[in-house]
């Protein structure tokens, strides 16, 4: 997977990476511009690019090939299910791997040992620190796995909605059919 500087890069490279990588709280609807201010101010000039559907099918695929890959995009973000897709989709989209690192904590109670995640009844302990596969659902979870932390403000008061920050930090190095 090559990188690519900030101005070249997709809207969806850009989303993922601030959102995925960087824990940044931003949404698909973030404008273009912001996504590229918050991480050039986190001191990155290039972004990975993710695997673009064309270049990954044969020479031979049909045009339409890229049409039916599900791959996350601006058009499907990390932070939805995308509960308006076929069985079919579903089915396709439950299949996919991802492949990431879950970070080590130091300071943290329990900030090196294996992350467990429990999806529709099946358990799965997730090492730290090394890249692993999953599948779409249990990436998802990772995913919502956040904790609300609250800083106080400037007056001494506490604010009403505090920052959401990832409880078990990690990065993708990519997502591909399973």
């Amino acid at each position: 997977m090559a990188n690519k500087a900030l101005q070249f890069a997709s809207n969806a490279d850009l989303f993922a990476f601030a959102s995925l990588t960087l824990g940044l709280p931003v949404s698909a609807q973030t404008p273009r511009k912001d996504l590229i201010a918050q991480i050039s101010a986190a001191g990155y000039t290039t972004v990975p690019a993710q695997e673009d559907a064309a270049s990954a099918s044969s020479p031979a695929a049909p045009a339409a090939a890229p049409a039916t890959q599900m791959t996350a995009s601006a058009a499907e973000p990390f932070d939805s299910m995308a509960q308006d897709l076929t069985p079919e989709q579903r089915k396709r989209r439950d299949a996919q791997i991802v492949n990431l690192i879950i970070s080590k904590q130091t300071g943290v109670p329990g900030g090196d040992e294996d992350v467990p995640m429990i999806v529709n009844g099946s358990l799965m302990l997730l090492p730290r620190g090394k890249p692993i596969d999953v599948r779409w659902p249990y990436f998802y979870a990772l995913t919502k796995a956040v904790q609300e932390i609250f800083e106080p403000m400037p007056d001494g008061g506490i604010p009403s909605k505090g920052n959401e920050v990832p409880l078990y930090p990690f990065s993708v190095n990519s997502i591909r059919q399973g």
